[in-house]
């Protein structure tokens, strides 16, 4: 994922899994929150609101940015995948330690359980039979071919579309951007996905690939309508055409200002406890930092620079959370152009940085690395 962060002169980026880098990993984030409220209450900042089983349980947020995607596949931002993952379930996903859990997928397949075939080249996912679309139609495997086989689409473009390149026929269809309707219709069905029925889905691959079942619990292959997307275009993520199988449907998202959630009466799995989750979009940190002082907002994360005083502010101490996240920040040049061409430019500048400073000084004591993983 990248973060949405904007820099004068270019940007930060932080994705989940590679690009080469002069990296500083931030493993751990900060956010200050206080309790879920409804948007009448008049508690303070440092208060705990009190509400009863019948008050509205209303989570304020801040996405900080206008989301620059949310269609699954497409989508490359922290801030895109805060949305998606409200509304979106897919085969796999990953419990708190990052280990791998089943979602829609009956299990995780393994060898042992038949889901891998002893040379490691066909990977068989059975999906449960109960999951449903938020209108309340059945996803199928075949919800999750058409996902894949869009991820791969050459008109599309999708950047984290070679993390999926192992998958058999499917860098021959990603890189056919010059070719004929026909020959991509052609590419795209020699693709190794299939559904032999409805809750199979089949993926064969060139070469073994160890890290396959985590790629596969990202949001880059989350299962998508064809119908959805075939009518309504690029009009399908808007409400309500965005469908999706997750606990939360997008209710109403006005541009630059606030995105709602609400329950989804045709979720699959176990109710969501609160009643509203509205995401606002304040590109201001301080401003969202007022905002949450001033009751406004129930979790917020910390202006650069304001992290040290916060941790140490005792009147922050109950509301201060602390978590890992699989991000990587880093500095990410064009090197197609001056003076970035050069090698030695790039090498001078990680090497001028000072890693140690910036996470104690700045970053509140967060990790920094050397390369796309922390040691």
């Amino acid at each position: 994922m990248k973060d949405s962060e904007q820099r004068q002169g270019g940007y930060i980026k932080e994705k989940t899994v590679l690009f080469s880098i002069m990296a500083i990993l931030v493993s751990i984030s900060l956010l200050i929150t206080s309790a879920c409220s409804s948007k009448t209450t008049s508690t303070t900042t440092t208060a705990t609101t009190t509400t009863t089983s019948s008050s509205p349980q209303i989570l304020r947020l801040n996405l900080a940015a206008e989301p620059d995607s949310i269609d699954p596949n497409q989508a490359s931002w922290a801030d895109d995948k805060s949305v998606i993952s409200q509304c979106f379930e897919g085969l796999l996903s990953f419990n708190a330690d990052g280990s791998l859990k089943a979602d829609v997928a009956t299990v995780i397949p393994t060898v042992a359980n038949g889901g891998i075939s002893a040379d490691g080249l066909t990977i068989t996912f059975k999906l449960k039979n109960n999951v449903t679309w938020s209108d309340g139609t059945k996803v199928t495997a075949n919800d999750f071919v058409y996902s894949i086989k869009r991820e791969l689409d050459p008109s599309l473009a999708c950047e984290y579309a070679s993390f999926y390149f192992d998958i058999v026929g499917s860098e021959d269809y990603f890189n056919a951007t010059s070719a004929t309707d026909a020959q991509k219709t052609t590419l795209a069905a020699a693709v190794g996905v299939s559904a032999p029925d409805d809750y199979t889905l089949v993926i064969k691959l060139n070469n073994t690939q160890p890290t396959i079942l985590d790629c596969m619990a990202l949001w880059l292959v989350y299962p998508e309508r064809a119908d959805i997307i075939t009518k309504y275009g690029n009009n399908w993520t808007d409400p309500p055409n965005y469908i999706g199988n997750g606990p939360y449907i997008l209710t109403s998202w006005t541009h630059q200002s606030e995105l709602v959630f609400k329950p989804n009466p045709n979720y699959w799995g176990t109710k969501p406890t609160l009643s509203e989750i509205d995401f606002m979009e304040m590109t201001d940190p301080n401003a969202a930092l007022a905002a949450y002082q001033n009751n406004e907002l129930d979790v917020v994360g910390l202006p650069v620079g304001d992290y040290k005083t916060y941790l140490n502010d005792p009147t922050y101490a109950n509301q201060r959370l602390l978590f890992p996240e699989l991000t990587t920040f880093a500095f990410q040049f064009n090197v197609t152009k001056a003076p970035f061409d050069n090698v030695l430019v790039r090498q001078a500048l990680s090497c001028a940085v000072d890693r140690d400073a910036f996470v104690n000084n700045i970053e509140a004591g967060v990790l920094f690395t050397y390369s796309v993983l922390s040691s």
